[in-house]
């Protein structure tokens, strides 16, 4: 998974539990494999049996497992002797077009096959469990201890993330008319994901 996303949990954990990185090749996990290979759930087998693991948790951002792939080698990976935990880090809120149908048809086998989901807010939370009618969601709030670092400079607004559709940017834009002393910057990642070539 990404460091960002992970450093604070792992630090958590550590403090009271044995854990174990799973990560890319360029990562500083204990074991790297290939997390696009079709191979996913055997390498992942083979980690939990070496290292008698108790829980697998799983970061999920659709990029990460491949588009050849389709990410079916991730939901065949979460069939596990151990509880799965997902971290969902996008839900999908529509399903119109192909993209959109094949990244809600991979979330609801990511939904049905996990043990336990987590989410980033509570609205997450409730979209998905009226959608797939289940009570295995939760929210867990990734926030960061404050700490003053400089005086701040007039109003600001922070937009940090993934720039993908219906993320809802351009009603932030929009808004910023109505709150003319705040500045507002942006900072993104693009993230594409083709079907096909």
């Amino acid at each position: 998974p990404p460091r960002y996303t992970e450093a604070g949990l792992v630090k958590e954990l550590e403090s009271s539990v044995s854990v174990v990185k799973i990560g890319t090749k360029n990562s500083d996990a204990d074991y790297k494999i290939n997390f696009k290979s079709f191979f996913l759930r055997k390498e992942m087998e083979r980690i939990i049996e070496k290292e008698k693991l108790e829980l697998l948790h799983v970061h999920y951002i659709a990029s990460f497992y491949g588009r050849y792939t389709l990410n079916l080698n991730l939901v065949d990976a979460l069939k596990q002797n151990v509880p799965v935990i997902v971290t969902l880090h996008e839900v999908q809120y529509s399903c119109k077009g192909i993209r959109n149908k094949v990244l809600c048809r991979i979330e609801k086998g990511i939904v049905k096959r996990a043990d336990f989901i987590t989410v980033h807010t509570p609205e997450q939370k409730r979209f998905l469990e009226s959608k797939y009618n289940t009570d295995k969601i939760e929210c867990v709030l990734y926030g960061i201890k404050p700490r003053k670092l400089h005086e701040p400079k007039g109003k600001n607004v922070l937009f940090f993330g993934i720039l993908s559709r219906l993320k809802g940017l351009e009603f932030l834009i929009e808004a910023m008319k109505e709150i003319p002393d705040v500045r507002l910057k942006i900072t993104v990642a693009v993230q594409t994901i083709k079907l096909s070539e």
